[in-house]
């Protein structure tokens, strides 16, 4: 016991010491957490896993008939958006299914192709009715007034559309900061606890590339670029 008084008693008289060596080891511990964390994701999430009896099967947009895929892109093209990320979106949300409904064991339900909440239609979109959002046209039109709106939000950021994923997904917020921290919303080493989205959405877009819809794949470098960033500045890319 007195050792460790003695030892909290060095460390008040001798500030220096903790600011040039002890923060930078414990950085560096977060950044490695952060890093082996990050990629022990994208290895369960995204490496196929092999089987014994039947050949790796490629996740597929089985509902993405010729109609939903341009209402997909003319809403990018109208929202200034990346077509090949919004449909990425668009499969990770629902499979383009315009009927989904998602959140089922919530009280409010994510309704739709783009799966939207009715009071995040109302504010983004003015929609007011659980019906509108069942409407392909309406919905996917919504979907890309919210993304417009979050990548506004982080212009500037080097990592602009990873934060506007994680935010359109967490329903307006980026979910890894103090300010939503305080409204229960955690970060896990790091990084925000819905990460896992843009990861699958990193499935999803290798899907469709994979069948001929999108001829390139942008998700991938981004996602490695926001993990090599966090490991860097530990929680310095959450602050926004």
């Amino acid at each position: 016991m007195k050792i460790t008084q003695k030892i909290k008693q060095w460390l008040k008289t001798h500030p220096e010491f903790r600011q040039l060596v002890l923060e930078p080891i414990l950085l560096a511990i977060v950044g490695s957490l952060i890093v082996i964390t990050g990629f022990v994701m994208i290895w369960l999430l995204l490496i196929p896993k092999a089987q014994a009896t039947t050949a790796p099967q490629t996740q597929q947009p089985v509902l993405l008939v010729p109609q939903t895929l341009q209402l997909v892109r003319d809403a990018a093209l109208a929202h200034d958006l990346d077509p090949n990320i919004f449909l990425a979106q668009g499969m990770r949300e629902s499979g383009f299914d315009a009927s989904a409904i998602g959140d089922l064991d919530k009280v409010v339900k994510s309704l739709g192709m783009f799966q939207i909440q009715l009071r995040t239609a109302k504010r983004y979109c003015g929609l007011k009715k659980q019906k509108d959002l069942f409407n392909a046209e309406l919905n996917v039109y919504c979907a890309g007034v919210i993304m417009r709106h979050h990548l506004d939000q982080y212009k500037g950021d080097m990592h602009q559309t990873i934060k506007a994923l994680l935010t359109y997904n967490a329903g307006g917020y980026y979910p890894c900061t103090a300010k939503h921290k305080a409204r229960g919303v955690a970060c896990l080493i790091g990084l925000p606890v819905n990460f896992d989205y843009v990861l699958k959405m990193v499935k999803n877009e290798q899907a469709l590339y994979e069948t001929g819809i999108i001829r390139g794949r942008l998700l991938g470098p981004m996602v490695y670029s926001y993990l090599k960033d966090m490991a860097r500045t530990g929680y310095g890319s959450a602050k926004h």
